[in-house]
Order: structure tokens, then sequence, then C-alpha cells
């Protein structure tokens, strides 16, 4: 550093590997957070974690410690990680079983479908910022969630509707801890509603009143997020329609499913 300042160069912040070698994942988040603090407060720079995960290089043989304990180190560090202001960028050490060694670790299989860590890794990051969003569903992408008629009485529908930019069609998200969310029109206090969530429910809007059925859990899949309710049911555009109109409705869950995959924009 010395050197590249006496030329004149800009650096602009630090690249790391911060290996941790501890067996226990709390113990290792604890050891990345006091590494990472360490070189920040040494440089007076941002840190991009350029590849991460937990590994002990002194032991013979593999020194990762299996898809459950890194899965669980995952979940912690990614939490911890996302409290760092002067963390700027992170990345898991994303390798797959085709190329050799790495298996502990994969966030994929060599046919591409999630590991355990996987799931862990966009599980843990699955946040979106408290306040005003749209919400695109994926079978339907001219479309967006829509509060019908702009209404505000209990019960009112909840459907698609092309995308018009009204605020009927604006939605506050409100983290009520984790990746859970409570979801208000942005026309007062009305919440998406699951109305009991069995498969099949047409969702509505009510007065927001923290209750299970209004709490809504992001989940990062290809094309934006899966929301779950606490009936274990997810948001849900009404088979599969495009049509204005269509009603959004509590649906078992599916992977791969356009009509419950929405863009949150």
């Amino acid at each position: 550093m010395q050197g590249a300042r006496a030329k004149g160069y800009e650096v602009d912040f630090i690249c790391m590997h911060p290996y941790v070698g501890d067996s226990d994942p709390t113990t290792a988040t604890s050891d990345l957070q006091n590494k990472l603090s360490s070189a920040h407060n040494y440089y007076s720079l941002p840190i991009w974690v350029t590849e991460y995960a937990m590994a002990d290089f002194s032991r013979s043989g593999d020194p990762f410690f299996g898809q459950a304990t890194e899965a669980t180190f995952a979940t912690k560090s990614v939490q911890m990680l996302n409290t760092l202001s002067f963390v700027q960028r992170y990345a898991w050490l994303a390798a797959i079983p085709s190329i050799g060694g790495y298996t502990d670790t994969a966030t994929c299989t060599s046919t591409g479908s999630n590991t355990q860590v996987g799931v862990a890794y966009a599980g843990a990051g699955a946040t979106i910022a408290n306040g005003v969003h749209t919400l695109t569903p994926q079978n339907a992408t001219g479309s967006r969630l829509d509060d019908a008629n702009g209404g505000t009485a209990n019960g009112n529908k909840i459907q698609i509707w092309q995308a018009a930019g009204n605020v009927n069609q604006q939605w506050n998200f409100d983290n009520i801890g984790g990746t859970t969310y409570n979801i208000a029109v942005n026309l007062g206090p009305y919440c998406i509603d699951d109305n009991g969530g069995a498969s099949g429910t047409a969702t509505h809007i009510w007065n927001c009143q923290g209750i299970p059925n209004q709490k809504w859990t992001a989940t990062p899949v290809q094309g934006g997020y899966q929301f779950k309710n606490a009936a274990g049911t997810c948001l849900d555009v009404s088979g599969g329609k495009a049509a204005n109109g269509t009603v959004v409705q509590s649906y078992t869950c599916g992977t791969g499913n356009l009509s419950q995959t929405w863009a949150v924009n």
C-alpha cells in the first residue's frame, strides 16, 4: 500500500479471501467479523470479500466442514456481513463439484440444483428494502400486483392489472424480522392478507394488524422472489393467467413457477 501510494496509484477498496478455520459456525462468524474489522481499521478502506467459507487448511485432506455446517455458517455470516457498512461486496466460495474437491461448500450440484449451502446462502440474503415497491408477476411481465380500483375496504380484491404507475400498484414493505414482511398498498394501512392461506383461496387487503395472515416471507428465486405465507402457501396468479383482473391467490408453492415469481422494483 505504501508503494502504491508512493507511485500515486488510487486504491479504492481492499479485496480479501478471509477463510476461517473454526469448526463452530457461530465462532467462525465472529472470527470472520474480527478479520474484516481489523483490515478495515488498518487500511481505512472499504472491503470487498471476493471469496470466503469455513476452511481449516492445517488439516490433512479436505479443509472444509460438510454441507450442514457450511450452510449454517453461510446463514450466520451473511446476516453479519449485511450489518457491516464498510463491506461493500461479498461472495461465497460458490464452486460446484464438477471442478473437484469442493462438495462441502458447493452452492449447486453439477446438474444445477441448489445444495443445502446454496439454499442457505440465497435465503440469508433475501432482503428487500423497506419502502414502496412494485411487484411484477413473471408470467405476465406487463402487469403489476394491483389493489382493485384502489379500494380501501376490508376484503377488497387483489389482482394483476396492466402496469399503469398508479398508487394502487405500489406496495409498502415493512420488514418484521429476518426475511418476513408486512406488505401494504400505498393508500394506507391495508395489508395483503392471505384470508386463511388455504391453497386456491383468493387474497385480499385488510387492515394491517400484524397477524399471521399478513406475514409474507421472501425467498429469492430466478427472476425475483417467491412470497410464502404462515400457512405455507405462496402468493400466486390464479391459473397462471395474464388477463387484467386475474385474481391473486394463495397456492401450493412450486419450483420454477412463473405465476409465483415476483420481481420487486
